[in-house]
């Protein structure tokens, strides 16, 4: 083989492994941006199949920059977990206030759920929620804003201040565990076992009636009333551990003005507990749900 032959043969493979060292850069930089895009567009995707949407905002006023505000939020389709969830309240002037809360468990598909914030110093023009889903860095996009709605405020006049409509109440429901045997089967007395037990705080600026509870599980068909004969009881104790009904009753209790705690017991059907919806009918017409998390 003459020189001229070797050095062309030479020449080409220092091309090719200029080439080949050439392609493993680039790819070393394009595939993680790639994959980091199309993880990004996957990301963006599930976040618009779970649909997480703020459907109603409600203020109540208690006095001058005092207000609770009351969220509903649910979601679309998808089994995706949402691990955590951000409010996000807009003022009149622009900033805003963010809140969250982890693990809405039972944000499940097609779900639905209430939650309350008590006795911010503004009043919220708009809301709405971000989400974060199980596994993702990052959380998604704020949803759509919805224009939060003055259920109650107070104004002053002539004979001083008055609330100018019912507020609806603040009240946070909290699964406690099967700890106290308090009612039983179609019974308002102690059963056999413990009793799926709840802790309901009430923080309200007026006192109000409440006519009836219903709870409903998760669990699909199962379902406990105050005043429905036809479930099993719902059993209220006052934070004294008084017990407050001893029967299916048409007007179930009023409930004071300010901070009033009190327990709530059913008789457990299908177990464990998987999270209910806890739903008050006030004496003055309105009906209010609340979410209780699978623990």
């Amino acid at each position: 083989m003459n020189k001229k032959a070797l050095s062309d043969v030479i020449t080409n493979v220092l091309i090719i492994l200029l080439v080949i060292v050439a392609v493993g850069i680039i790819a070393a930089f394009l595939v993680p941006l790639l994959k980091g895009t199309t993880d990004k567009a996957q990301s963006a995707n599930t976040c618009l199949t779970v649909g997480v949407l703020v459907k109603k905002c409600e203020v109540a006023q208690n006095g001058a920059n005092d207000y609770n505000v009351s969220v509903l939020i649910s979601r679309g389709v998808g089994k995706t977990e949402v691990s955590e969830a951000k409010i996000i309240l807009e003022k009149d002037d622009g900033g805003s206030n963010i809140t969250s809360f982890s693990s809405p468990n039972s944000l499940t598909e097609y779900a639905s759920l209430s939650h309350s914030l008590a006795r911010i110093n503004f009043k919220p023009k708009t809301a709405s929620v971000a989400v974060k889903l199980a596994g993702a860095n990052s959380a998604c996009d704020a949803s759509e804003i919805i224009s939060c709605k003055m259920v109650s405020s107070v104004s002053g006049g002539s004979s001083g201040t008055t609330t100018t409509t019912p507020p609806a109440p603040f009240l946070n429901v909290l699964y406690l565990g099967q700890i106290a045997d308090r009612t039983g089967p179609w019974s308002f007395n102690p059963g056999s076992g413990n009793d799926f037990s709840f802790s309901l705080n009430f923080n309200n600026p007026t006192s109000f009636g409440i006519n009836k509870i219903v709870l409903s599980h998760n669990f699909v068909g199962e379902a406990w009333d105050t005043q429905n004969s036809g479930s099993y009881p719902i059993v209220l104790f006052n934070s004294v551990n008084n017990q407050i009904n001893t029967a299916y009753t048409n007007t179930l209790m009023t409930v004071p003005s300010g901070t009033q705690n009190y327990g709530a017991y059913i008789q457990p059907v299908h177990t464990p507990f998987e999270g209910a919806l806890l739903r008050l009918y006030l004496s003055n017409g309105t009906i209010y749900d609340y979410n209780i998390p699978k623990p």
